[in-house]
């Protein structure tokens, strides 16, 4: 999936940091405060959830705008979502081009 992103957001002349895990994701954001992520609820180590939890909890991070892209229900992410306002739900499978949509809304590009 992470390959998909890439390529679709490098239509968009959008600079791509991957994490491929939870943890690996909490270094990236220590090291650089990105205006955007993509978020998949299900990862290794530190889950999505968490992730996402630590990451809001944190002044620094709390505006920064997520995309989750998940299998799990939007009601299984509902508090996610009410917890952070610019947060975007898109439900696996999708259409590329409902993530693209959602990108370009976010950055009005």
């Amino acid at each position: 999936m992470q390959h998909l992103y890439s390529m679709m957001l490098e239509e968009l002349d959008c600079q791509i940091i991957q994490a491929y895990d939870g943890e690996e994701a909490l270094q990236k954001l220590r090291e650089t405060t990105p205006d955007l992520i993509i978020l998949d609820i299900i990862l290794e180590e530190v889950m999505g959830y968490t992730f996402f939890k630590k990451m809001k909890q944190d002044a620094r991070y709390v505006d920064i705008p997520v995309i989750i892209v998940t299998v799990l229900l939007a009601k299984d992410c509902r508090d996610l979502v009410e917890m952070a306002p610019r947060t975007i739900y898109i439900e696996k499978p999708f259409q590329i081009e409902h993530l693209r949509e959602a990108v370009k809304r976010e950055f009005r590009m």
